[in-house]
């Protein structure tokens, strides 16, 4: 007769790097045992993993299924937990429009994320430039340094101010276009 083996305390543990119990650690979720009775060669048990919608876009999350037993190797098994959450960042610039004898203007530059819920966990950071469309005719202003935006964890919007000074010309013109851009800083966000 071949002797019963138990396989004792499979822990259940969130593999997120770091963990979302801010210890840097594996959370761990649930304990239980599986029995391997005499003669079969596998066990099963049952547990229940509720996932929790936080709103937060922070990518798939893979949960460890890991066992212990004295006098064998256990083989770990992962699950992954797919993110839903997802949201876009979207760009506005006020006043949108100005005069060429408007003189120096501040304009505010403002981030919002579309998504009325979802949030970043982590400060997302976008690299803004302003400069001519390269379309005809050509806008003169004085240059604007670049800049960025942070849109803080949890939050949804930011904003930052820049002058703009165009250049009164006696030239009789149709409108010019100024381009306001932005992209991904390093580790920051999709391009507004």
């Amino acid at each position: 007769m071949m002797p019963r083996r138990e396989a004792v305390c499979p822990d259940f543990s969130a593999s997120v790097s770091p963990s979302d119990n801010n210890s840097g650690c594996p959370e761990t979720f649930a304990r239980g045992s599986i029995t391997i009775a005499a003669g079969h060669i596998s066990g099963a048990a049952t547990f229940t993993l509720t996932a929790i919608d936080d709103h937060l876009m922070e990518g798939d999350e893979t949960l460890t299924v890991a066992g212990t037993s004295p006098g064998l190797v256990v083989h770990g098994s992962a699950v992954t937990l797919a993110e839903d959450d997802h949201t876009d960042i979207a760009m506005t610039v006020n006043p949108p429009q100005w005069n060429e004898g408007d003189g120096p203007t501040t304009v505010t530059v403002t981030l919002t994320l579309t998504s009325e819920t979802v949030r970043f966990p982590e400060d997302k950071t976008v690299a803004i430039s302003v400069h001519e469309s390269g379309v005809e005719p050509a806008v003169d202003f004085a240059p604007v340094a670049s800049f960025t935006i942070t849109i803080p964890a949890g939050e949804r919007s930011a904003s930052h101010d820049f002058t703009l000074t165009p250049e009164n010309d006696t030239l009789v013109e149709i409108a010019e276009l100024i381009t306001v851009v932005g992209q991904p800083a390093a580790g920051g966000a999709a391009p507004a």
